[in-house]
């Protein structure tokens, strides 16, 4: 890509894996391409909540009492909150405003405060702050840049939007880790409503009201639209989690508040802001009402081809909706319009990358057509036939059976044992992760490191710093995970992957490719538990000096016949069913 002088977007899973490239590969490769005299050059995008926005600042300093010509505060005597003087210095001489680059952390809802999501950022054209914006300068950057780089999310909200709206025009999408691509393009594609984000605007909305007109005043505008912001929340609450066909109580609940939107918004249209602070909370409260109204246009009328269904955890209820099949909206939205290179090592099942490049829009049938694709599988440098085993506990009952909750903890136990810890224990349910977790530490005689004891960065520098750990988790720790060395020497899988069968967007899923006259197991069920299998085995070997053993305790994988193709989706390590063979290649 660098070579043929286009320009292209590289489009990754995660920040982190951002930074990874723009701080680490790319110098790297910029080094060794100077000396063949090509030269290039790179910028990173983030979302706007990355980045400190500078209206949001003003608007703090000015409620302060600093006006915004003084944002550079060295020698003024204003007597700040120190949180906010050290953004304000920070802002005055920071080339970015990355959140990731400074340099102390902040206290809990500080950065919150000057920083915006996409949903409020009103964009160059409205905002008093735009000749000075971080976000702007990011993208002015990425305008000029040889190689943009991007995560799945920030590309799919921009394809949501028509494409080229917040990323600069491009020759070439390059996807990192795309096996994650269909799952973030149904989330970006789609919506999510919470009570949440109507009180997020009517806080808003009643912050730049109160400053603009006598308090009673501003309370007449905004009280019907919280009183229609309760009737959502109770009408949230009083719906079933699950899937949702059609609106009913919950769509006219959705319908009132966004009459109620509507008038506060046309109040403040009419007003006029007289500072800078002023005119940007202006901007970003109509920015954020409009963003609202065009959801709940979408929830009362949801699209064809999209299922809606309800999520609740223990403090919040919200209302989802998202495209069943990605394939179609991608094909339409960029398949035909530029090239695309996606790349994962999980991209296959059964060696055949089919079933992935159909579930995203190409073609299969037809290699002539406008969307056909090149499958290229290149070889793993590591010698898997020596570095490692895969061990599938045949002599288990299967997961269903009152027996195997038992008996498959006595099998980890003895791998346990065998490898003298150092081991990842992945569970497919925070109910197993909660049974093995407390069964482990009275069986064996190692540290439990434990999903939820410690932040996730905190838990894995424990799990590295004593090899003899074993850290217990579920499906955050499938993927992404890089622990090489002698730190973990066995990866414990205990079920097979499937998704939830009542998870509402796979049923969607399946019943779309049953109407299609497809088996929706074969096209649904299995290619998604072959990529979170291979995934989870893959955590396993690193490096050309790892070795170990992946333990599976379900014995779906040796009894049934869809086992063989899951088999073959596995790092190509000898199979064996024998826990003695087992054991002894641990002890090794």
């Amino acid at each position: 890509a660098i070579v043929s002088g286009q320009k292209v977007i590289v489009a990754t899973a995660t920040k982190s894996l951002q930074d990874q490239l723009a701080k680490k590969d790319l110098p790297f490769l910029a080094g060794a391409m100077a000396g063949l005299g090509i030269t290039f050059s790179w910028a990173v995008v983030k979302g706007r909540q990355n980045y400190l926005c500078k209206s949001r600042l003003v608007e703090r300093l000015e409620k302060e009492g600093v006006v915004a010509q003084q944002i550079a505060l060295e020698g003024l005597d204003y007597e700040l909150p120190e949180d906010l003087r050290l953004l304000a210095e920070w802002a005055d001489v920071h080339p970015t405003g990355d959140r990731d680059d400074l340099p102390a952390e902040l206290p809990e809802g500080v950065w919150e405060s000057v920083s915006v999501t996409g949903m409020e950022c009103p964009g160059r054209d409205e905002c008093p702050q735009a000749g000075d914006c971080f976000a702007m300068a990011a993208l002015d950057a990425a305008a000029d840049a040889d190689i943009v780089i991007v995560n799945h999310h920030l590309y799919g909200s921009d394809l949501a939007l028509g494409g080229g709206v917040v990323l600069p025009d491009h020759d070439v999408l390059i996807v990192d880790e795309a096996h994650r691509l269909e799952d973030t393009m149904a989330s970006a594609l789609g919506i999510e409503l919470a009570e949440g984000r109507f009180w997020q605007v009517q806080r808003s909305a009643g912050s730049y009201l109160r400053g603009q007109s006598p308090r009673s005043k501003a309370d007449k505008i905004l009280r019907p639209l919280a009183d229609q912001t309760r009737r959502v929340q109770q009408s949230l609450d009083r719906t079933d989690v699950g899937r949702v066909d059609g609106a009913g109580a919950l769509g006219a609940a959705f319908s009132a508040a966004a009459s109620s939107l509507a008038a506060v918004t046309k109040a403040i249209r009419a007003s006029e802001p007289t500072s800078p602070g002023v005119l940007g909370a202006r901007a970003r409260v109509l920015r954020l009402a409009a963003h609202l109204a065009g959801d709940v246009g979408m929830a009362v009328e949801p699209p064809d081809g999209y299922v809606s269904w309800i999520e609740r955890d223990s403090d919040r209820t919200a209302y989802r909706i998202a495209p069943i099949e990605v394939g179609p909206l991608l094909a339409e939205q960029l398949l035909g319009r530029v090239p695309v290179i996606l790349t994962s090592a999980t991209l296959s099942v059964a060696g055949s990358v089919a079933p992935f490049a159909e579930r995203l829009g190409f073609e299969t049938g037809d290699e002539s057509g406008p969307l056909r694709y090149r499958a290229l599988q290149v070889e793993s440098p590591f010698d898997y036939r020596a570095q490692g085993r895969v061990y599938v506990a045949a002599r288990l009952p299967e997961p269903r059976s009152p027996d195997y909750q038992a008996r498959a903890l006595v099998e980890l136990e003895a791998l346990l044992l065998a490898s003298g810890g150092r081991a990842l224990v992945l569970t497919t349910s925070y109910r197993m992760l909660t049974i093995i977790s407390d069964h482990l530490h009275d069986a064996v005689p190692f540290e439990i490191l434990t999903q939820g004891d410690l932040p996730k960065l905190r838990l894995i520098e424990r799990f590295e710093e004593d090899e003899t750990s074993v850290l217990v988790a579920t499906m955050g720790f499938w993927e992404g995970l890089d622990v090489p060395g002698r730190a973990l020497e066995l990866v414990v899988l205990d079920k097979l992957p499937f998704p939830r069968p009542d998870e509402p967007l796979w049923q969607a899923r399946r019943e779309a490719a049953e109407a299609a006259g497809r088996s929706a197991f074969m096209t649904v069920d299995l290619p998604r538990a072959a990529m979170l299998l291979a995934q989870g085995a893959g955590r396993l070997i690193r490096t050309t000096n790892d070795r170990g053993v992946v333990a599976i305790l379900d014995s779906r994988l040796f009894k049934r016949r869809y086992g063989r193709v899951l088999l073959r989706s596995l790092p190509p390590m000898p199979q064996t069913t024998s826990l003695k063979t087992v054991e002894a290649f641990l002890r090794r």
